[in-house]
């Protein structure tokens, strides 16, 4: 089972669209997996099951290899079916390395975006009632129009953002809020989330509503923190798991992170034509370094620790080496990887980077960890590291071992 996560959709206070560009959006029939998939339904090689309480949910999941473990529960109503959205009915969003799936609790569709290495996200609903044919319906363009502004770089983007919720799960947008990725603190993530898991003494905005329109004192972070239990929030009993994983947010952001970057990147060289300048190459390539090794990753003041099995989901689905060391084995006592390289490494979306990059970012990691480069930029990865990561991915990374 590969397990070693991707990228996805929904609206602005949940995950954003996340596209090279339409441009590159002009295949007939995607090679996506959810595109793959729709063909494999209407060829009959494949069939989706109904249920009653969530309807095509978790025939969907098990089509596409998604885990249920990385359930995120987001009561925000930032979603194009906001209507249905509140904290006693939060959406819930699934995801693996390629495919992120949401699902509304009384809404009328499922929403998709599945991830094309080579041309970027196509985006699919699936009416979510039971019909005599299961009926997906492509609308590429449906959220991109939220997505692609000056904080993407004009490039759109997938977006988790914190917002700051009232009593019914409408942003107050009058108090603020954010994108978050790895480098913002963990006292402005999460507005708008429920959030379970322990964290010591760090704070964040899960779990709770605003009282008032000050961005400084609108959340009570005491009472959302180290929620463990999210039932008495919700009912629980109408999702799949009582779980809203804090590691499982936590990874999505950094994933969602490594796909703008891979994104910006696809589209510059592409906007270069057949002689990119090697000096510019280099330097879109150093931002996938510094997403790879974690160079704007906070330091946890303390561990963190999920609810679900998450945890154990994402590590057992790493490739190993003979040692038995996998870029899935997770940290969070002050980092998040236990080995300092993301396992994004194995994506399809790194793999589908221009060779000029790929190689770029394979000259540019060797040099790190052989000691090669002294610049100090990297003095974060400990000589124990360098070596670790050098032979895990000697061992199984093929295009870094050439």
């Amino acid at each position: 089972m590969r397990f070693s996560f991707g990228r996805y959709f929904l609206l602005a206070g949940g995950i954003g669209v996340f596209s090279y560009g339409a441009a590159f959006q002009k295949t007939a029939k995607p090679a996506d997996p959810v595109g793959a998939l729709l063909a494999d339904v209407q060829a009959g090689k494949s069939k989706l099951e109904f249920e009653p309480k969530h309807g095509y949910l978790k025939a969907l999941l098990k089509e596409l290899n998604i885990p249920v473990s990385s359930q995120m529960l987001v009561f925000s109503k930032t979603s194009m079916q906001g209507t249905h959205i509140s904290p006693k009915k939060p959406r819930a969003l699934y995801f693996n390395d390629q495919v992120y799936v949401g699902w509304v609790n009384g809404g009328e569709m499922i929403e998709i975006a599945s991830v094309d290495a080579s041309e970027g996200t196509h985006f699919y609903t699936l009416q979510n009632s039971k019909l005599p044919k299961v009926s997906f319906e492509k609308n590429p363009q449906a959220c991109v129009a939220c997505h692609g502004g000056r904080s993407s770089r004009n490039v759109p983007a997938l977006q988790i953002r914190s917002v700051f919720p009232d009593a019914d799960g409408s942003p107050i947008f009058t108090s603020g809020g954010r994108f978050t990725t790895p480098s913002v603190p963990l006292k402005d993530r999460w507005g708008g989330w429920y959030v379970s898991g322990t964290h010591g003494k760090d704070r964040h905005l899960g779990n709770v509503i605003a009282k008032g329109e000050d961005a400084d004192t609108a959340m009570d972070m005491e009472a959302g923190a180290n929620v463990t239990n999210l039932k008495p929030l919700f009912d629980a009993h109408e999702y799949l798991t009582p779980h809203s994983d804090i590691i499982a947010l936590m990874v999505a952001e950094h994933q969602i992170e490594f796909h703008n970057r891979a994104g910006r990147v696809l589209t510059a060289v592409r906007n270069m034509g057949s002689n990119p300048s090697q000096e510019r190459v280099a330097y879109l390539s150093e931002s996938i370094v510094d997403s790879l090794l974690g160079a704007q990753e906070i330091t946890l003041v303390a561990p963190i620790k999920g609810t679900s099995s998450f945890t154990d989901d994402f590590a057992k689905a790493g490739v190993r080496d003979k040692k038995g060391r996998s870029l899935n084995d997770l940290d969070f006592t002050t980092r998040m990887f236990k080995y300092r390289c993301s396992p994004m490494i194995y994506s399809p979306v790194f793999d589908g980077l221009p060779t000029v990059v790929k190689e770029q970012v394979y000259d540019r990691l060797k040099a790190i960890l052989t000691g090669e480069d002294k610049s100090g930029d990297f003095g974060f990865v400990t000589a124990a590291d360098r070596q670790a990561v050098l032979e895990i991915l000697s061992e199984t990374k093929p295009g870094f071992a050439r």
